[in-house]
């Protein structure tokens, strides 16, 4: 083959050259098509994963709201000494969460349920709940930089903005910017 492409004239090289050139673009432009292809359907798969996450987040984040409304509904019984939930919708809450929550709304649950069990004050809790609402609704989309964990209350504790509670949310904002 070597010695066949050696005893071509000049005329026949550059003939063979312009005759291979078109077919090596087209064998790179399936090539290259065939990457891009390749980059965007593993984009879209992502995607399309970063979406159902995303959703079974919300789905579980409400699931436990809905739980947190019960207890506030029931605050009455638990002080009587009655748990105002379902023992097991609560463990699959929980579990969900393992599953699906992301790490720092993780943390807000475990620092709420930290704070409720060493009988703080209500206001503390509140508090320890206002920040996860706040994280849940960074983890589902909302650029939350101008809304305030006393604002985020304020929707369902119409008192929150009283001086009673000052006290309580200028030691969250000391502690907040010391982190």
């Amino acid at each position: 083959m070597i010695s066949y492409l050696m005893n071509l004239t000049a005329e026949q090289k550059f003939d063979l050259i312009k005759t291979l050139i078109p077919s090596l673009m087209t064998g790179l432009s399936v090539i290259i098509g065939a990457f891009v292809t390749v980059y965007q359907i593993n984009k879209n798969k992502k995607k399309e994963i970063d979406f159902k996450i995303h959703e079974q987040r919300k789905e579980k984040y409400e699931e436990l709201i809905r739980i947190f409304r019960d207890i506030f509904v029931g605050a009455q019984s638990i002080l009587e000494g009655e748990i105002p939930i379902d023992k097991t919708h609560w463990l699959n809450s929980q579990l969900g969460m393992t599953l699906y929550g992301s790490a720092e709304v993780i943390k807000k649950i475990n620092k709420l349920n930290e704070v409720a069990r060493a009988q703080k004050s209500a206001t503390e809790i509140l508090v320890s709940f206002g920040e996860l609402i706040l994280e849940m609704r960074k983890e589902v989309g909302f650029n939350d930089e101008n809304l305030s964990v006393r604002e985020c209350l304020s929707l369902y504790i119409t008192d929150i903005k009283e001086s009673k509670y000052d006290q309580a949310f200028q030691e969250y904002e000391k502690r907040k910017k010391s982190r």
